[in-house]
């Protein structure tokens, strides 16, 4: 499984993402998760993009397998 994280510069996270989840790593990885690696991406976004939905573009996944969190606040209640 690849995802891509996607963090504002203003949030309510105290620290850079690599750091919260080498910290609370315990939280993550647990039942079948079995490892977790997290990076900061600088550069080459197209390629990074295009390797994470290499899934769909090879027809093992669909779009509608993609999810995308949190809701819009408008979709909460």
């Amino acid at each position: 499984m690849h995802g891509i994280l996607i963090i504002p510069h203003k949030s309510r996270l105290k620290t850079d993402m690599v750091s919260h989840f080498e910290k609370h790593e315990n939280i993550y990885v647990k039942n079948r998760l079995r490892r977790l690696h997290v990076e900061a991406i600088h550069s080459r976004l197209d390629n990074i993009v295009d390797y994470v939905f290499k899934s769909v573009r090879n027809g093992k996944l669909d779009l509608d397998d993609i999810l995308i969190l949190p809701k819009a606040s408008s979709e909460l209640q």
